[in-house]
């Protein structure tokens, strides 16, 4: 396993340290797919209850020791990967990213997912909520 330490990191040049970093957050992205898709096939056989959990987030959060935050946005790809299997593929590309896949999940449909992927391609998850709020106008309370 490579050092944590920042001693190491003062000796490359500015180019390889930001090549370094986008590399290793590529990875992180690939990875992020892999662990969903060994969630989905945990849930899926609810290999988590032999071991005393209720619930897959259960599972993410005593088990795994994922934060309760990051436990919700892994269950909720995982929901929304079984059913629409793009998404896995947008994550490991580092197309989006677990917060905007939840803000998407609430409104995609296997009709408008691969556009609804499209759209939300490299922005923010507030950049995400505001693409969705104009395709998706919630009507005015009376």
């Amino acid at each position: 396993m490579q050092s944590t330490g920042l001693q190491h990191l003062s000796r490359l040049s500015d180019t390889h340290l930001l090549e370094a970093t986008a590399s290793l957050v590529r990875q992180r992205d690939a990875q992020t797919a892999v662990i969903l898709s060994h969630l989905a096939a945990v849930a899926e056989r609810k290999a988590y209850r032999p071991l005393g959990y209720s619930s897959l987030h259960s599972y993410c959060v005593h088990e795994l020791h994922l934060s309760e935050h990051s436990a919700y946005k892994h269950v909720w790809a995982v929901r929304f990967a079984r059913r629409y299997s793009p998404v896995l593929d947008a994550i490991a590309e580092g197309r989006v990213h677990l917060a905007g896949v939840c803000e998407l999940a609430r409104y995609m449909t296997p009709e408008n997912a691969a556009e609804l992927l499209e759209a939300a391609t490299h922005r923010t998850r507030r950049e995400i909520q505001a693409m969705l709020a104009e395709r998706f106008p919630k009507p005015d309370l009376p």
